[in-house]
């Protein structure tokens, strides 16, 4: 049936908007399953789950696993004919072909053909063993963020450092030492004993009554 209705509605030249339409279909297929398998899940949850059955990678091993690619003449500039096809090919014929199917033999019969395709996919998607490019660098994203977001914070703390104690940090980063702080001892002058002031106090009043 694939084989009849490819040749049927392309021929040897892919039609974009079959392709666009498959590529809804899949989407609304995948999200239809989402919703029916997994109900008590959150929206995040189905997000993620959605994100990793639609990885354009995904999509083009199903095209390949269909021999979608026999089906393809792709030319070259001055080339020949060739017989290997990249990945956007092979997804780009998939997603041609369920919009074909679409307009020949309607919804139901392709969301239940869509479902027997992309149900072992969405099992290992809800077990965690299926983790795909896009929800890696959604994942290194989050972690980007959050190492932008404390150096960030970081440096707000620095800034708001007194200006004494920042110009210590620069000093001390720049190697500058510090004037030598003189000993306790020799902050103070030397006292003179209790007798020996006595002493003094005695002979000068003796010195004044002498004069008088």
């Amino acid at each position: 049936m694939t084989d009849v209705t490819y040749h049927e509605h392309f021929g040897s030249v892919p039609n974009t908007g079959y392709r666009a339409l498959g590529m809804r279909l899949c989407k609304l297929a995948v999200t239809a399953l989402i919703n029916t398998k997994f109900p008590c899940s959150t929206g995040l949850e189905k997000v993620i789950l959605r994100a990793e059955c639609l990885n354009k990678g995904l999509i083009a091993r199903v095209g390949l696993m269909l021999n979608l690619h026999r089906h393809l003449r792709v030319l070259r500039a001055q080339e020949d004919e060739t017989h290997y096809i990249t990945a956007p090919q092979s997804r780009h014929a998939f997603e041609a072909l369920v919009g074909a199917l679409y307009i020949q033999i309607g919804w139901v019969e392709v969301l239940a053909w869509l479902e027997t395709l992309f149900e072992p996919w969405l099992e290992a998607a809800n077990a965690g063993a299926l983790r795909s490019s896009g929800w890696r660098r959604h994942q290194e994203m989050l972690k980007q963020n959050k190492e932008a977001a404390i150096r960030a914070k970081n440096a707000i703390q620095i800034k708001t450092v007194p200006e004494a104690r920042r110009k210590v940090l620069i000093q001390a980063k720049q190697g500058v030492k510090r004037k030598a702080v003189p000993d306790a001892r020799a902050r103070y002058r030397p006292t003179i004993p209790l007798a020996a002031s006595l002493m003094m106090s005695t002979t000068s009043v003796r010195e004044v009554h002498r004069r008088q």
